[in-house]
């Protein structure tokens, strides 16, 4: 109720505001444009306070979609995380893959021996 009154007192107080400007207007044919406009001004500032009771449905919409965002990334973080040695399994392959075909290369040049490798993490 006190939302009520505020909303009241407010456009009570912008309406003798707007007749104060429009009675020092600089010319009488201003006049239809400043009513235009002050009236549009009442009519958002009482449109204001009902659309936000439409507006608290749309914010416990958009609150369910971020936690279904959130559950989502979520499990897609655990999967990565699952994941991931699998990747550092596939990485390691494909070093050893390469250093095996590199030695060949250097090979067919010229003979090489290789005594002892360690690899560093």
């Amino acid at each position: 109720m006190n939302e009520f009154f505020a909303v009241i007192r407010r456009v009570g107080i912008f309406i003798i505001c707007a007749q104060t400007i429009t009675h020092f207007r600089p010319k009488a044919s201003y006049e239809k444009y400043l009513r235009l406009l002050v009236s549009t001004m009442v009519m958002v500032q009482l449109l204001i306070p009902i659309l936000g009771i439409f507006r608290k449905g749309v914010e416990e919409e958009f609150a369910g979609l971020m936690q279904k965002y959130e559950s989502a990334m979520n499990r897609s973080m655990e999967w990565i995380g699952e994941s991931s040695g699998l990747g550092e399994d596939l990485q390691q392959e494909y070093v050893m893959q390469e250093i095996y075909e590199r030695l060949k290369e250097v090979e067919a040049v010229e003979p090489i021996v290789v005594e002892e490798v360690e690899v560093a993490r």
